[in-house]
């Protein structure tokens, strides 16, 4: 009961939800509209300190909410959250064009955090495929179309790259050797990290780069 009552709360910020179970205060919000402090109130320190914001649009379609950073994936999918016009759902094409994007930077077996709203033509879609209404199928076509929109719109590679080139970018010149990019990874629990030239991004270095050289923690 619990996590249906935090998917409700999540899915209407803007609205103050108090959880009581067993004379017990499970859960409170405060209905101020902001989406990061819910986060904080159902996730956490550690999940809030380390998301990213989205905000994009394409013709049908308003996207906003967060991404969290490589350094908060899960062994599971539980962190992946979509909400789409106020209804909690599940859809493969969402999942998937997410965990897409963020293939250059997740260790295998990985999925990102992820609280995204979504504003959609009703027109459609069709949220009669499943009992619960938790699944959602697109109209001929528009699935396509979502998922080239969130690859354009939301753009994990260049949110990422920019976050860690702000922590700790790999420099040409620089004498980090492999071994301390490698555990540089490992510790955020990433599979690439950028390189920069001059101030500018030329390229990545990714795991399999190093380990393919023979070299491991």
């Amino acid at each position: 009961m619990a996590s249906v009552v935090e998917k409700i709360a999540l899915s209407h910020p803007d609205i103050s939800i108090r959880f009581i179970q067993n004379n017990q205060n499970k859960l409170y919000t405060s209905g101020n509209n902001n989406l990061k402090d819910l986060i904080y109130t159902v996730f956490g320190r550690e999940i809030t300190a380390n998301l990213l914001e989205v905000s994009a649009s394409c013709p049908g379609v308003t996207i906003t909410g967060y991404i969290g950073k490589p350094v908060i994936a899960r062994s599971n999918r539980n962190y992946e959250n979509y909400f789409v016009n106020g209804r909690y759902v599940r859809s493969n094409i969402l999942s998937k064009a997410i965990e897409e994007a963020y293939k250059p930077f997740m260790m295998q077996h990985k999925y990102p955090f992820t609280m995204l709203h979504f504003q959609i033509d009703p027109q459609t879609l069709d949220v009669n495929v499943h009992p619960t209404k938790m699944e959602l199928r697109f109209s001929d076509g528009t699935d396509g179309d979502l998922r080239r929109a969130l690859s354009k719109e939301i753009d994990v590679y260049n949110i990422v790259i920019d976050e860690l080139m702000i922590r700790t970018p790999i420099t040409v010149s620089s004498n980090l050797l492999a071994v301390e990019a490698l555990k540089l990874m490992n510790d955020r629990n990433i599979s690439a990290l950028p390189v920069v030239d001059d101030g500018k991004l030329v390229g990545t270095i990714r795991i399999n780069d190093i380990t393919g050289m023979g070299i491991v923690l």
